[in-house]
C-alpha cells in the first residue's frame, strides 16, 4: 500500500486509526469470508472499506482471472 500510495499513506493511516478509537475491537481482514481468525464482539474491516470512502483505489491482483489465464 505504501508503494503504491505513498502520497495518501498518512491518510490512509489516519483512518484505521480512527476506525480503532471508534471500534475497540476490530480485525483488519483480506476477506470477509475467511478471516485468519475469528473472535466474539469483533468488527471486520478490508482494505477497501478503508481506501473506497477516501477514494483511494486498490486493485486486487491476487485474485484470479474471470479469464482462466
Amino acid at each position: 500500500m505504501k508503494e503504491h500510495h505513498h502520497d495518501k499513506f498518512e491518510l490512509i493511516m489516519n483512518k484505521l486509526y480512527e476506525i480503532v478509537l471508534n471500534n475497540k475491537k476490530v480485525i483488519f481482514t483480506a476477506d470477509y469470508e475467511y478471516p485468519a481468525c475469528y473472535k466474539e464482539g469483533f468488527i471486520y474491516r478490508e482494505i477497501t472499506d478503508i481506501t473506497d470512502p477516501l477514494l483511494i483505489f486498490v486493485e486486487d491482483k491476487s485474485r484470479g482471472s474471470d479469464y482462466g489465464d
